[in-house]
């Protein structure tokens, strides 16, 4: 077995981004029949929803086996977003382009098709509507998060206020334990949330802490080349923050950062997001030592007790 490739380094596992469209792309769209293809030079849509506007998006200049590239979906005229929920505030039509997984674990160059898209259906960039990132690490991090929060000798602060009453029940913290019939607690998973997610998991920040490799063996088998992409290692550990499209336009705008689809190619920018997320939900004090930085927690793997660690104060 070989080490985790990617530990060490912020992966991008979901991406849903929210465009201006206009009225002519989707009034053309929307005549089309289902199984029907339209082609915009390098880029194909299928239609595969008669009611509504869904469209599988390929890449037509790649090909394997002479078959297009699969690259995500295109949205619009979503029911469940209710006719406000289509339209901007100026009466301008949204439309929702979801990245296929495989293409987030590909080579930069596959990712890179999401400008195609952008410019060949002349879209306009309006938001980061739903962005999963991760840490992927090789030692046992949901159980040394637990351990952190249970040490009264280490200050916990959730949601940016300290917890003073270590007794008092705190949903935002939730632990998930499986396994079998004679280890009941094999396998933890920890959610930490903010208050708005602990209701409506549209909204607010969500922290999960699991065993991915536990997960794609036993439930999504289909995502192997996440093993395939970190060597097949031993043990792999995820660490993944979920935000919408609220927290990434908060995040970029005290950052004054313009939205832009080059954020997705700025490793430094996409890093710092997901530490900046991370800080806000949870984060710990260890006395004089100071704050415990999260990139110091997955980089290192703190199995002592941090009172024995460097001063760490940034997120």
């Amino acid at each position: 077995m070989a080490s985790c490739r990617g530990e060490g380094r912020v992966i991008l596992d979901k991406l849903r981004l929210c465009f201006k469209a206009e009225p002519q792309l989707l009034e053309t769209l929307d005549y089309m029949e289902i199984g029907e293809s339209i082609y915009f030079n390098e880029l194909s849509l299928v239609r595969i929803n008669e009611d509504l506007g869904y469209f599988n998006v390929y890449c037509s200049y790649q090909l394997t086996n002479d078959e297009e590239v699969y690259f995500g979906k295109l949205k619009f005229n979503q029911k469940i977003a209710g006719e406000r929920g289509n339209l901007f505030k100026d009466g301008t039509q949204k439309a929702w382009v979801k990245v296929e997984n495989t293409v987030l674990y590909g080579s930069v160059e596959r990712l890179r098709f999401i400008y195609t898209v952008e410019k060949e259906l002349k879209l306009t960039l309006n938001n980061f509507t739903k962005v999963e990132q991760c840490r992927d690490v090789s030692f046992n991090l949901p159980r040394l998060i637990k351990r952190y929060l249970h040490d009264p000798e280490i200050t916990t602060i959730l949601n940016r206020h300290i917890v003073l009453d270590r007794k008092e029940k705190r949903d935002e913290i939730v632990y998930c334990y499986s396994g079998n019939l004679d280890h009941q607690l094999k396998y933890l998973t920890v959610y930490i949330k903010q208050k708005e997610a602990v209701d409506n998991p549209n909204e607010g920040l969500t922290l999960k802490a699991y065993n991915k490799k536990h997960e794609i063996e036993t439930k999504k088998m289909h995502k192997r080349y996440i093993l395939d992409y970190h060597n097949n290692p031993k043990s792999l550990y995820r660490f993944e923050v979920e935000a919408n499209s609220e927290e990434t336009s908060l995040y970029f705008s005290r950052m004054h950062i313009p939205i832009s689809l080059d954020i997705l190619f700025n490793q430094e920018i996409m890093e710092d997001m997901y530490y900046y997320f991370l800080w806000r939900v949870l984060r710990f004090r260890c006395g004089a030592k100071g704050h415990i930085a999260w990139k110091d927690i997955l980089d290192r793997g703190i199995n002592k007790h941090p009172s024995q660690g460097k001063k760490m104060i940034s997120r």
